[in-house]
């Protein structure tokens, strides 16, 4: 998503994605595993992370500059992506900090599930527009649905039954915690330039 919204793959751009990653990752752990090995997190987090915060703005403003120099004419929206990526960062710090919890969840997730569904509607209308190879899709769409909806009510079905199926099983919960990191590696290469799924997708 990144690489889209920015079009640019550059030293600075990996030191700032994997400096949000990781940012993201002491965030996740201080919320689920908030004493870890005997360390507690929130702790690190009260003493370090506004220095941490710091370096992070730091390099969104040396990506902003670079990529308004080096791409000509500039994506659109790039600068917007990298400090609106920045701020969601920011924002759920400061909620784990002043413990405000559930937003620490919902941030993130109402962000990255808005961006994900308008990719995959605008991926899944255009691949489905001629004829409907994907037979999960083809008895709804031939009773009139529209992408729009159809995509996310069926998404937000699936989930509902996998989440539904981990209450009954001990192991549940790691599988939906494997399937969730699985996911956000899939992306790293699923929306590259030369993937069969970026044949329904421009991007200007």
């Amino acid at each position: 998503m990144a690489l889209l919204g920015i079009q640019l793959k550059s030293n600075v751009y990996m030191l700032w994605r994997w400096t949000g990653i990781v940012i993201s990752i002491v965030l996740y752990f201080a919320m689920y595993f908030p004493v870890f090995e005997g360390y507690h997190i929130e702790h690190y987090i009260s003493h370090y992370g506004a220095s941490i915060l710091l370096l992070f703005a730091s390099l969104s403003y040396g990506l902003q500059q670079q990529v308004l120099s080096i791409r000509r004419p500039s994506p659109p929206y790039a600068a917007w992506y990298i400090w609106l990526n920045t701020l969601m960062v920011v924002a759920c710090w400061l909620m784990l900090r002043w413990q405000y919890r559930f937003l620490v969840y919902l941030i993130p997730r109402i962000i990255h599930d808005s961006c994900a569904f308008m990719v995959y509607i605008n991926h899944d209308y255009n691949r489905n527009l001629v004829n409907t190879p994907n037979l999960l899709y083809f008895p709804w769409k031939s009773m009139g649905f529209p992408q729009m909806v159809l995509n996310p009510l069926l998404a937000i079905a699936i989930s509902y039954g996998v989440s539904h199926w981990a209450l009954y099983y001990s192991a549940g919960h790691q599988v939906i915690t494997i399937l969730s990191f699985l996911h956000y590696y899939t992306d790293s290469f699923t929306w590259q330039r030369d993937s069969p799924h970026r044949r329904y997708m421009v991007v200007r």
